[in-house]
């Protein structure tokens, strides 16, 4: 039985992957690199330190994190959540489930979001890149999730939308619930096989009756 609904952010409960998208693409330009953007797709979930490790060679990863994280204001502002957001967690929080957030963000974009659109208030507990040695694909967020609110891995389910998240409710032994409104079209969403294939989150109320 689910008690427990863990939600990424980017892409599942805030309309910004194509923000980020175009952010990297714009770090990248500056330092002469070619990513094309279904491999930066395809590794979103992971912090954006570790994506410049991934992508920027000849030790340009560090002033290029700085580029980012410095012009990362202008895109941020643009940011907004899905529409069904806050009504699908006040829903969800008043039938009695618990609610956390397991997100790549560092801590201040987590919690400036969460504020920012009303959503911190339905949150039991926030899990960030920071928060754990490994990130996404690890588990180690999941996990901590679960310790800290002592539930039990088959009573949770991880909503995300991508790959990483994929591979992190795996390893961490839970549901994962895809949604198709970040990285992932319904036919690649489709080919991960996830336990639960959403549109949009209003679909979640099938998993509440």
């Amino acid at each position: 039985m689910i008690k427990l609904f863990i939600f990424d952010m980017d892409g599942t409960l805030i309309d910004s992957v194509n923000q980020w998208a175009d952010l990297f693409e714009r770090t990248f330009e500056k330092y002469q690199i070619s990513v094309p953007r279904d491999h930066l797709l395809s590794i979103f979930g992971r912090g954006a330190p570790e994506i410049m490790r991934m992508t920027v060679p000849n030790g340009k990863a560090r002033p290029a994190t700085e580029f980012f994280l410095h012009h990362q204001k202008e895109h941020i502002e643009s940011f907004r959540p899905f529409p069904d957001a806050e009504k699908t967690l006040a829903e969800i929080k008043e039938k009695g489930y618990k609610i956390a957030i397991a997100t790549g963000n560092n801590r201040h974009l987590m919690r400036y979001f969460l504020e920012k659109f009303g959503l911190l208030k339905y949150v039991d507990a926030c899990v960030c890149s920071q928060d754990v040695k490994n990130g996404k694909p690890s588990p180690d967020m999941l996990n901590k999730v679960l310790s800290q609110l002592g539930i039990c891995p088959d009573e949770a389910i991880y909503i995300a939308d991508s790959p990483m998240d994929f591979e992190a409710a795996r390893k961490a032994h839970i549901r994962i619930g895809i949604i198709t409104t970040g990285v992932l079209c319904e036919k690649k969403a489709r080919e991960l096989k996830p336990d639960y294939l959403l549109k949009n989150l209003c679909e979640l109320e099938k998993l509440t009756k």
